[in-house]
């Protein structure tokens, strides 16, 4: 595993001669955006024939790919990760820690991503996109946390595949950042605004179960001084302030983000049975299906990937 926290934050600012996400430091700036735009490989495939041993080279892949594109694809031999109490051996063996459950997760903490009976009452899953058939837009899990308090990374694990659609699609946030920055600082200093984006209430049988929350959309991440991002692009009643730096941003985002800008760097797959994705809570986005056996797996951690 790295370093602390505070070790880390130190060893990139003098990686990059300084902070890179300092509007005024294009030093720092262009010195990490060379380094970022030099590795395209996004779609490589680390294969994993004993995940429940794990060696040391193939750990390393992992880290690295996690530094170089925010992700690493994988795929365990055999699906042997079907069997969530091997893949919260996974998790652990990889060095995450803090497992953070939610309102929906099972009761290991590990969330079970599959269609649910809509019509079955005994459960809230029906009431949310992810676990229905539906497309779910582009996101970062856990946007609607405070903060101070983010999902740093999670794992993402197809243990049944759907028959027909339900394609994924990822892409590190540091090149929407890059993207962004380069069209325009002010596109930057606005996502990065602490009122820049408002997630309402969660409101369910007329009782509040989380308040609404602001924050920005870009920020560095105290711990460890690397770029994190907290972005929905629903609209249902996501607040934006109402001025035209934060809408020209919005807009530029949106641009970014649609399938007609097809920027190379996105990887998009639908994932296949005993395939998965490691990574510092990327942007991802699923495309609609309609078979109710698809099931996936996902661990949502407090620490990034190697930390």
């Amino acid at each position: 595993m790295k370093n602390s926290d505070s070790d880390s934050s130190t060893a990139a600012m003098k990686r990059w001669q300084g902070d890179p996400f300092d509007i005024e430091n294009t030093v720092a700036y262009d010195t990490w955006r060379s380094w970022k735009l030099a590795n395209t490989a996004v779609d490589q495939i680390i294969e994993i024939d004993d995940p429940e041993n794990l060696n040391p080279v193939t750990i390393t892949k992992i880290y690295a790919a996690c530094e170089t594109h925010n992700m690493a694809l994988f795929r365990a031999a055999d699906n042997q990760l079907a069997d969530r109490a091997a893949f919260r051996r996974f998790m652990s063996a990889l060095g995450f820690r803090n497992l953070r459950g939610h309102l929906l997760a099972d009761d290991d903490d590990i969330s079970t991503i599959t269609p649910v009976d809509p019509s079955d009452r005994k459960t809230m899953k029906g009431e949310y996109i992810p676990y229905t058939g539906r497309a779910l837009s582009w996101h970062t899990d856990g946007y609607y946390h405070k903060a101070d308090n983010p999902i740093r990374s999670m794992t993402l694990y197809c243990a049944q595949q759907a028959s027909s659609g339900g394609e994924s699609a990822f892409i590190d946030p540091d090149i929407i950042y890059i993207r962004l920055r380069d069209q325009n600082p002010d596109f930057v200093r606005a996502l990065m605004r602490p009122d820049a984006m408002t997630v309402p209430a969660n409101t369910l049988g007329g009782s509040e179960i989380r308040p609404a929350r602001t924050g920005p959309v870009f920020m560095t991440d105290p711990a460890s001084g690397y770029l994190s991002m907290r972005y929905t692009a629903r609209t249902v009643s996501i607040e934006w302030p109402d001025d035209a730096q934060m809408l020209s941003a919005r807009t530029a985002l949106e641009a970014l983000l649609s399938d007609k800008h097809g920027d190379p760097m996105i990887l998009r797959r639908r994932l296949s049975a005993g395939e998965g994705i490691i990574c510092n809570n990327v942007l991802h986005k699923r495309g609609e299906f309609s078979d109710p056996t698809r099931v996936l797996y996902r661990g949502r951690f407090s620490n990034r990937v190697g930390d």
